[in-house]
C-alpha cells in the first residue's frame, strides 16, 4: 500500500508541476489561481445553461425524473471517449515501464496508481457535466437532504464501469497495432473508425430521443434489462432506494476490483506482448537530398506530429468537427440549418461561424505540446546550427498548415451550400487566418512557460499537461464568456462593429505574440533543460 501511495503521488507531483506551482511567488499564485477560478467558472455557467435547457424540455413531457440519468449517461460516455485513447498510453505504453518493473515493486501496485491516477482524471471531467446535472435537478424537483448523499455517492462511482472498458479497448487497440509495421497509422484509422461511429450514434440522437419519449411507459423496464447501472441510478435519484445504492456501490466495486485482480496477474507479460513490434529489413540505399532549413524542421515536425496517435487525435477534434459540419451543409438546406441551430436569419449564420472558427483555432492546438513532445531530445535542437526564431518558425508552421487547409475547404464549401457572400466568406477567411497565428503563437508561448521534459507518455504531455490545459481552456473559456454576454450588448452594438474589434484584437493580439516569441520566448527556450 505504501509502494502504490508513493507511486501514485510522484506521477501526480510530476505530470502537473505541482512542486514548481508552489515555490512560484505569491503574486503569480495568485495570477494562476484566478485564471483556474475563471476557467472553471466559465465552464460551469455554460453547462448549467445547457442542462437547464434540457432540463426545461424534459419537464414539457414530465420526463424530469429521467434528466440525471440522461447526463450521467453523458458523462459515462465523455469519460470514455477519453479513456479510450488515453488508457494506452497510460496504463500499457509508459516510458517508465522498464524502470518500474525493474525494481521490487509488486505488478499490482504499478497497475493500481496508473487506474487510480486514470480515475481521478476522469472524475475531473465529468464532475463539470453532473455537477450541474445534480445542482439544476435540485432546483426543478423538490428533494430531501438525503438526495445530496446519494448524488455525491454516484459521481464518486461513476468514471468505474467506462474507465473498465476503455482501458480493455485501449489495450485491444496496442495489441492490434502491435501486430503491424505501421503501427500508428493503423491505431489512427482504428480510432478515427471508433470515434466515427460515435459521431454516429449522436447524429441518431434525435431518433432516440423520440423513442423515449414514444415509450416513456416502459423506458424503465428497458433500463432495467439493457443498461442495468442506469436503471439503478434511476431507482437511487426518482425513489431513494437504499438498496439499489446498495447494489450499485457494490457492483462498480466489484467489477474495478476483479478487472484489477485479473489484469494484476500478467500486467508484465502483457505490456512486453504490447511493446513487440514488427520490423523489416530492407533498407535501400537512395541519393541523399538537401533542402532548406526551415523545409527540414518543419518536416520534422510532421513526423514527430503523426508518430504520436494520440497528439494527432487531440489535436484534430475540431478539424472533424468543421469538415463534418460543411459536407452535412450539402444534405441540408438553409432553412433546415436554421431550425437545427435555433437562428431566426440568414446573418445568424455568419455570426455563429465567426464564433466557430475562432473556437475550432484554439481547440486545435498543436504547439502547446510542441516544446515537451521532443522531451531528452531537445539538447539536439540546441546544439544544431539553427537559430531558435527558425525552431519556432517549424513548429508554428505545423499548427497552420494543419489548421487552415481544412478551414479554408470547408468555408468554400460552405460558400456555395449556405450561400455565403464573396464578402463573408473572404472575412472568414482573415479571421481563420489571424486565429490560427494567434492559437499558434499563444500555445507555443505557453510551452515554453510550462514545459513537461520527463513526461512518461505523450498522453501526459497531450491531454494532461499544464500547458495544454492552459492553451484550450482559456481561451474557450473566454469565447464561452463572451458569447454568454454578448445578448446583453447586442441592441448596443451592432454586430458589424463588433467583428472589426474581433480583427483589430486578434491583429493586436498576434503582433504581441510575435514579440514576445522573439525576445522572451528565445530566452526562455534557451533556459529549458
Amino acid at each position: 500500500m505504501k509502494n502504490l501511495y508513493l507511486l501514485l503521488k510522484t506521477r501526480l507531483l510530476n505530470t502537473y508541476n505541482i512542486k514548481k506551482l508552489l515555490n512560484v511567488s505569491k503574486k503569480r499564485m495568485v495570477i494562476y489561481i484566478a485564471i483556474v477560478i475563471y476557467v472553471i467558472t466559465t465552464l460551469f455557467i455554460s453547462v448549467y445553461e445547457m442542462v437547464s435547457n434540457v432540463a426545461n424540455a424534459l419537464n414539457e413531457y414530465h420526463l424530469i425524473t429521467y434528466m440525471p440519468v440522461l447526463f450521467y449517461l453523458l458523462s459515462t460516455f465523455m469519460v470514455f471517449m477519453f479513456t479510450t485513447y488515453n488508457a494506452k498510453g497510460s496504463m500499457f505504453n509508459s516510458k517508465d515501464n522498464d524502470l518500474l518493473f525493474s525494481m521490487p515493486i509488486k505488478h499490482s501496485d504499478i497497475l493500481g496508481s496508473r487506474l487510480i491516477y486514470v480515475y481521478l482524471w476522469n472524475l475531473m471531467t465529468s464532475l463539470f457535466f453532473i455537477a450541474p446535472t445534480f445542482i439544476v435537478y435540485a432546483i426543478k424537483v423538490d428533494v430531501p437532504f438525503i438526495y445530496y448523499i446519494y448524488a455525491f455517492i454516484i459521481f464518486i462511482l461513476l468514471p468505474i464501469i467506462p474507465t473498465i472498458l476503455a482501458s480493455v479497448i485501449g489495450m485491444i487497440i496496442a495489441y492490434l497495432t502491435s501486430k503491424t509495421s505501421r503501427k500508428n497509422w493503423v491505431e489512427l484509422i482504428l480510432y478515427f473508425l471508433f470515434i466515427a461511429l460515435i459521431y454516429y450514434v449522436i447524429g441518431k440522437s434525435d431518433v432516440i430521443i423520440n423513442y423515449i419519449v414514444r415509450n416513456s411507459n416502459n423506458l424503465e423496464q428497458t433500463l432495467k434489462l439493457f443498461f442495468y447501472p442506469l436503471y439503478l441510478v434511476y431507482q437511487i435519484i426518482a425513489s431513494y432506494d437504499i438498496v439499489s445504492l446498495i447494489i450499485f456501490v457494490i457492483l462498480n466495486i466489484g467489477l474495478f476490483s476483479i478487472f484489477t485482480y485479473i489484469l494484476s496477474i500478467n500486467y508484465k507479460k502483457i505490456i512486453v506482448k504490447l511493446q513487440e513490434e514488427k520490423t523489416r529489413s530492407n533498407y535501400v540505399m537512395k541519393e541523399l537530398k538537401s533542402s532548406s532549413i526551415l523545409k527540414n524542421l518543419y518536416f520534422k515536425e510532421v513526423k514527430r506530429y503523426f508518430s504520436s496517435p494520440i497528439y494527432v487525435l487531440n489535436t484534430s477534434f475540431g478539424l472533424i468537427l468543421i469538415l463534418i459540419a460543411s459536407i452535412a451543409s450539402v444534405f441540408y438546406d438553409k432553412e433546415q440549418i436554421l431550425v437545427v441551430f435555433e437562428l431566426s436569419t440568414n446573418g445568424q449564420i455568419f455570426n455563429l461561424l465567426v464564433v466557430a472558427i475562432i473556437f475550432i483555432a484554439f481547440v486545435s492546438n498543436t504547439t502547446s505540446s510542441s516544446i515537451s513532445i521532443e522531451g531528452k531530445n531537445l539538447w539536439i535542437l540546441k546544439t544544431i546550427p539553427v537559430r531558435v526564431e527558425q525552431i519556432f518558425k517549424g513548429k508554428l508552421l505545423l499548427n497552420i498548415s494543419l489548421l487552415l487547409p481544412y478551414i479554408y475547404i470547408s468555408l468554400i464549401v460552405l460558400y456555395f451550400t449556405i450561400g455565403l457572400t464573396l464578402v463573408e466568406l473572404l472575412i472568414l477567411s482573415l479571421i481563420a487566418t489571424l486565429s490560427s497565428f494567434a492559437s499558434a503563437q499563444f500555445g507555443l508561448l505557453v510551452n515554453l512557460k510550462f514545459p513537461k521534459m520527463d513526461a512518461v507518455s505523450d498522453v501526459v504531455i497531450v491531454k494532461r499537461s499544464a500547458s495544454a490545459i492552459i492553451s484550450v481552456l482559456f481561451p474557450i473559456a473566454f469565447i464561452m464568456i463572451s458569447v454568454l454576454f454578448y445578448p446583453l450588448v447586442d441592441k448596443l452594438i451592432s454586430f458589424n462593429i463588433l467583428l472589426i474589434f474581433i480583427i483589430i484584437l486578434l491583429s493586436l493580439i498576434n503582433f504581441v505574440e510575435h514579440y514576445l516569441l522573439n525576445t522572451w520566448g528565445i530566452k526562455q527556450f534557451n533556459k529549458i533543460v
